[in-house]
């Protein structure tokens, strides 16, 4: 940069950038570093600096894109004004494009982070007004503009934001520790701003940081201060708890609670659900289709053709009785079927079942439903169950039947012989570990509807009683009226 044009720039001597730039109209085009401190800039950026309007006017008349030039700091003019406090150079800049509210400079801080942190409240106020949604723009570490506010002091820039912006999830950002204002406030017992967030937004007051503080938290390990009681009867009144009292109440909670997280669980793992569902349906399907043993690949007995000779059909009928000794059979047909049909029909039955609760599964999943019904809960829990315990049992009958009978023909327990019939019932009860699960969830939904009943029925003596008691003294009053 000219010096000349330099000295003018922080003087705003208007009459001598006009003559400097009769003698050379293109002097504004020319860059010179001079020292450190004044690389990179223009002489707009020095004029909203010191606040010199008229100056920046003419500089904008005939280099508006100066407005989005940075210094060496990543600073565009808009943050010098308005760290500065220049309103009128603001407003300015702003009329020339409003989108430099965005631009940050090097520590990552926009002109509205700059204009809170140095407690501006004109400027301040100028800048949301023209673009309200820079205020929900962080610093480059995390720190939304209130945080950045109660950490500077600036506590009337905290209180003009929020007024300036109505908006209840605007007061209750967060910072990278995940702390929200009230975790910033309450240490430092800014007992003024507390109630008036209190009176004119709703905060979550028992939020947790990420050390898992609720704000009363922050205030109680924080080093006692004077105003520490009012402080902390503040919080409270308005519902603050300890992270301790909020974990003790989700322990005793009420069932309903409890259910509600269910809930909330069973919704989250709807995928791994639905890849549950799907496995169980492809496995079953492909069973079915390739059950045990195979199927046969030929007719038995053969079967006649017309062009058969007398000699052939006689064969055919006179080897009969050997057919029908042999399981005759046709092509496609199982050969569990013909050998072990009772367990062929067991397999196939349970393996039906698993097919059609899978299916249901997942019907029931993309069909939108809200799982947080008790109903589509104990439909979907239910048929999971049967899916999973009916496709155990299936591969129990698979099991024993591939295995050589001889070893069943021959087993033996202490010297006992035991039917294969003791092994299958023995071997479904120890794959079928859904059992024991559904029994306990009869058994608690059991002993929950009789505390139930038992509520009810003291709910309606102690209402009997009051009802009675009632009548005794009003009968009481009417023998006592004259």
């Amino acid at each position: 940069m000219d010096a000349r044009l330099h000295r003018a720039a922080i003087r705003g001597d208007v009459a001598l950038l006009l003559d400097l730039l009769q003698r050379d109209e293109h002097i504004l085009d020319g860059v010179m570093m001079m020292h450190d401190h004044i690389a990179n800039e223009n002489p707009l950026h020095i004029a909203a600096q010191f606040g010199h309007v008229d100056f920046a006017k003419q500089i904008l008349s005939r280099k508006p894109e100066y407005v989005h030039k940075l210094n060496s700091q990543g600073q565009s003019p808009l943050h010098l004004a308005s760290g500065a406090g220049h309103v009128e150079v603001v407003n300015l800049l702003l009329k020339k494009d409003v989108g430099v509210c965005f631009v940050r400079d090097k520590r990552g801080m926009t002109p509205l982070h700059i204009a809170a942190r140095k407690g501006r409240l004109e400027v301040l106020k100028e800048l949301v007004i023209a673009e309200r949604t820079a205020a929900w723009v962080q610093t480059d570490q995390g720190e939304p503009i209130l945080h950045l506010c109660a950490s500077n002091g600036q506590f009337e820039a905290l209180k003009m934001l929020i007024k300036l912006i109505s908006d209840n999830d605007f007061v209750n950002m967060k910072d990278d520790d995940e702390n929200s204002i009230l975790h910033l406030l309450a240490p430092e017992i800014q007992i003024e701003v507390i109630e008036f967030l209190l009176s004119n937004r709703r905060l979550d007051i028992n939020c947790l940081n990420i050390k898992k503080y609720t704000p009363l938290d922050a205030l109680v390990k924080a080093p006692r201060r004077s105003g520490f009681k009012k402080c902390k009867r503040i919080l409270c009144g308005a519902g603050g708890k300890r992270a301790k009292e909020i974990s003790q109440a989700l322990a005793v909670n009420h069932p309903k609670s409890t259910w509600q997280a269910h809930a909330n669980w069973l919704n989250e793992t709807k995928s791994s659900l639905m890849v549950v569902a799907i496995l169980i349906a492809t496995v079953t399907y492909q069973a079915a289709l390739n059950p045990p043993g195979g199927v046969w690949q030929d007719n038995y007995p053969p079967r006649l053709s017309p062009g058969d000779n007398i000699t052939a059909i006689r064969q055919w009928y006179a080897d009969y009785e050997t057919y029908i000794e042999r399981n005759s059979h046709v092509v496609g047909e199982s050969v569990m079927s013909s050998d072990l049909s009772f367990g062929y029909l067991t397999f196939s039955f349970f393996n039906l079942i698993s097919l059609f609760q899978s299916l249901s599964i997942i019907l029931l999943l993309i069909s939108g439903f809200n799982l947080k019904r008790r109903g589509l809960m104990w439909v979907l829990m239910i048929s999971m169950w049967i899916s999973i315990g009916s496709m155990a049992v299936s591969y129990t009958i698979c099991f024993l039947c591939l295995t050589n009978s001889y070893a069943w023909d021959n087993a033996r327990i202490d010297n006992v012989e035991v039917p294969p019939f003791t092994y299958v019932i023995v071997t479904c009860a120890a794959l079928t570990l859904i059992g024991p699960l559904v029994i306990a969830h009869l058994v608690r939904l059991v002993i929950r509807h009789r505390k139930k009943s038992r509520i009810l029925k003291f709910g309606r003596s102690i209402g009997t009683e009051n009802r009675e008691g009632a009548a005794i003294q009003v009968s009481v009053d009417q023998t006592r009226t004259p």
